[in-house]
C-alpha cells in the first residue's frame, strides 16, 4: 500500500497540486493520497492514528522507504534550518505554523522517523542544488536537516544529476 501526503491546496508550491499531475501516470488509488484540510495541529494527530494502524503503537515506525527532496536551504520534509524541529525527538509527526516557506501552516515526518527508515532515498537535481549538495554531503554541515538524515541501521542514497556534482571529484 502507498501513502502519499499532501498539503490540501492547489497552490502552485503545493505538494497536493504535483502529486495529483504525476499520480496519473502511476498505479496509486486516490483512497492512498490523504489531504490535508484541517488545521497543522489537527492533521499531525490525525496522520499520527493513521500511522498507528500500521506502525506498532509507541515505537517509531519503520518505512521500508522514504523518497526525499532537499530544499535550496537544505530543508527536508518541512524541517528548516534553525528550526526547534529539528531537535522534536517524541512524536513521529509535528505541526508546523511558521514555515520560511509557503505555506505557513504544515506537517513533517521528524527526524527520528526518518533515520529510522530501512532506505532514505534523496533526489537532488539542478545546477541550484551543487552549493547546498556541497555542504551537506562533503562539508557534513549538521545545521542543514539535510545532513541529519543518518539512518540509524539503514541505507542512505543519493540521486543526482551531473550538474549537482560540480564540487565533486
Amino acid at each position: 500500500m502507498s501513502i502519499i501526503v499532501a498539503n490540501g491546496t492547489a497552490e502552485v508550491e503545493s505538494n497536493l497540486k504535483n502529486i495529483l499531475e504525476d499520480v496519473s501516470k502511476v498505479s496509486i488509488e486516490e483512497k492512498n493520497i490523504f489531504k490535508i484540510g484541517i488545521s497543522a495541529s489537527e492533521a499531525a494527530k490525525e496522520y499520527i492514528q493513521q500511522m498507528e494502524q500500521y506502525f506498532k503503537k509507541g515505537a517509531v515506525p519503520e518505512f521500508d522507504v522514504l523518497l526525499l527532496g532537499m530544499g535550496p536551504d537544505g530543508h527536508i520534509c518541512s524541517l528548516f534550518p534553525g528550526h526547534k524541529l529539528l531537535d522534536e525527538t517524541s512524536v513521529w509527526v509535528a505541526p508546523i505554523e511558521d514555515s520560511p516557506k509557503p505555506p505557513p501552516c504544515r506537517i513533517t515526518l521528524t527526524l527520528p522517523v526518518v533515520n529510522n527508515a530501512r532506505n532514505c532515498i534523496f533526489v537532488a537535481t539542478g545546477e541550484d542544488k551543487a552549493d547546498i549538495a556541497k555542504k551537506v554531503l562533503i562539508d557534513k554541515d549538521e545545521q542543514l536537516p539535510a545532513a541529519r538524515v543518518q539512518p540509524n541501521s539503514g541505507n542512505l542514497y543519493w540521486i543526482v544529476e551531473k550538474a549537482v556534482t560540480k564540487y565533486f571529484d
